[in-house]
């Protein structure tokens, strides 16, 4: 590299630097010459804190973004199997050894509030689900409340921790496990379940 195209890279090694600190809006005085400037970007574990510390939060908002998009998802579904089922039929089981379909909605309801609390807002309660008639009302009233919990946790939580995320999608699995079995009791009442949402 030839002394020329030196000069220039460093000039824009400068200008870059610049940009830089103005970007995150530090004080003008601590940058008010290209010594200062050079200083700076000569110390790497500043740059690379920088940096770091910016992926870092645009990570955690994506991650929340796609955990948040996740319960639409589930709240969509969720809701639906519960509609598709009529209301005379929420006290349907296809064996007598198994909850009603209306109990078994109001379970993933109630697992939704529970682990929220226990998982994802580490406040220990023990299992105690509310009694419930198992009417389709009541049941889809309490299945709208739980993931509007859920969404709110979600939504006002800082740092979305990895055992944050393995917590979230415990919600997310047992939901679905009884969603599977809720499935079950729809065909046996010969009704089509409603098309799961990609």
């Amino acid at each position: 590299m030839n002394i020329f195209s030196r000069k220039k890279l460093g000039i824009l090694f400068l200008c870059s630097g610049y940009f830089l600190c103005m970007a995150f809006q530090w004080p003008a005085e601590n940058f008010s010459s290209r010594e200062k400037t050079a200083k700076f970007l000569k110390n790497p574990a500043k740059v690379t804190f920088i940096f770091s510390d910016a992926e870092h939060k645009m990570k955690g908002e994506t991650m929340k973004q796609q955990l948040l998009a996740a319960i639409e998802k589930t709240r969509q579904y969720t809701l639906n199997m519960g509609e598709a089922m009529p209301a005379e039929k929420y006290n349907f089981k296809p064996d007598s050894a198994v909850w009603t379909y209306g109990e078994l909605m109001h379970h993933i309801a109630y697992g939704i509030v529970w682990m929220e609390e226990n998982y994802l807002r580490k406040t220990k309660s023990e299992w105690n689900p509310p009694k419930t008639d198992g009417k389709k009302t009541e049941v889809m009233n309490y299945l709208k409340q739980s993931l509007d919990i859920l969404q709110r946790s979600v939504a006002s939580t800082g740092e979305v921790s990895e055992d944050f995320i393995n917590s979230f999608y415990l919600i997310i699995e047992h939901t679905a496990h009884h969603r599977g079995q809720a499935t079950t009791y729809l065909r046996c009442c010969k009704i089509v379940p409603p098309e799961y949402p990609f």
